[in-house]
């Protein structure tokens, strides 16, 4: 059993007393997001003269349930602006529409560039800024004049692409609540006695002596509670709610994942946090899944997504369409995508892709042959 500290590690002790009057209110930013993501295949191949531009696709920003804007993005590699003669220009056109929504609205622009770093996908914010139109029914092109520094152009280019995307928000009605006021509230009691709570349940982890179920994983038993188990995952609250073997032997058979990875899947139940994420992470998605645990899901999405290389992005490709992680599908896709000459030569590939299923193979080969 780990101590305190291991267990709690955000657990600190407030020295001074205060009692705190709390005023609580509540404000709304309602906002709608459109994202265009723009590939420019080659780049690296085309030579440029003054004043040249590259245009995008046209690409709605939806304004309300039957009112749209239409946009496309102007790129000068050389320039275009004057005291920017070293910097590559974006431009974000407003293009002209029969009928325009019958009030102006607040626009927030951000545009970025998605780029491969030390064998990692990053996205770099260049610019963002809001945007006001003093008349939305004439067309406008507003100017990023320093959006890439021409001599670091290169860095920003995989494989030949350079790929900028651009994220409008449309900003509408701010809604507000009422501003109340909460009775005082002693800070240092009620921290203290939350603290120790936290430290309360934490103490169950791995404690045999009012355990009433031990999960089996090969040869290692791991004691655990029923009522913790339930609460914390569908799966084990319909288990010991129907199953009969379960409930009479309060034995539960695991046989697809290792003691390993059910000992930190067990730890997050817990505590909320996991110790080797960083060498099991693929192994500990595929059990969350299983076991519905959306937290630790999205714990190991989000560090698998920071971790793609050349090496294992097929393995990963194949864990999240197993476990319908979406974003970390999308991401590990977009990386192979981008990468694909080292990745198809490495191998590991033809090994791999033997276990994708018929569809999974089907979006990969559509995806390698768009990047040919």
């Amino acid at each position: 059993m780990e101590d305190d500290d291991d267990v709690l590690p955000f657990v600190s002790s407030i020295q001074s007393q205060r009692v705190v009057k709390r005023y609580f209110t509540e404000s709304y930013v309602h906002t709608q997001e459109s994202m265009y993501t723009w590939k420019i295949k080659n780049f690296s191949h085309y030579f440029f003269r003054e004043a040249d531009a590259i245009k995008s696709s046209i690409f709605k920003t939806q304004i309300s349930d039957h009112e749209s804007l239409s946009w496309l993005l102007s790129f000068y590699p050389c320039g275009n602006q004057a005291g920017y003669e070293d910097h590559a220009v974006l431009s974000i056109d407003q293009i002209e529409q029969e009928t325009y929504p019958e009030e102006i609205p607040t626009l927030y622009f951000k545009c970025s560039i998605q780029y491969e770093d030390n064998g990692y996908l990053r996205e770099e914010v260049r610019y963002e800024n809001r945007m006001l139109f003093d008349n939305i029914v004439e067309t406008e092109s507003h100017f990023i004049p320093d959006f890439i520094r021409r001599s670091e152009m290169d860095r920003y280019l995989q494989n030949g692409y350079l790929t900028i995307r651009c994220r409008v928000y449309v900003l509408a009605d701010i809604t507000q609540v009422e501003t109340v006021q909460t009775p005082p509230i002693d800070h240092q009691s009620t921290m203290d006695h939350r603290i120790q709570e936290l430290r309360d349940f934490c103490q169950l982890y791995k404690n045999e002596k009012f355990s009433d179920v031990e999960l089996i994983v090969g040869e290692v038993k791991l004691p655990a509670h029923k009522c913790v188990l339930s609460v914390r995952s569908p799966v084990f609250f319909s288990m010991f709610e129907h199953d009969m073997k379960e409930q009479n032997e309060n034995k539960v058979t695991i046989t697809d994942i290792r003691s390993t990875v059910m000992t930190e899947v067990l730890r997050f139940i817990y505590t909320a946090k996991v110790n080797k994420i960083d060498t099991i992470a693929a192994e500990i998605l595929a059990a969350a899944d299983k076991y519905q645990l959306t937290g630790l899901k999205k714990m190991c999405e989000e560090y698998l997504s920071t971790q793609l290389s050349v090496e294992n992005a097929c393995e990963i490709l194949l864990v999240a369409d197993q476990t319908n992680t979406e974003k970390l599908y999308n991401t590990t896709l977009d990386f192979i995508t981008i990468h694909a000459n080292e990745i198809v030569t490495s191998e590991k590939f033809d090994t791999t892709i033997k276990t994708y299923t018929y569809d999974l193979l089907l979006v990969l080969l559509k995806n390698l042959m768009l990047k040919m």
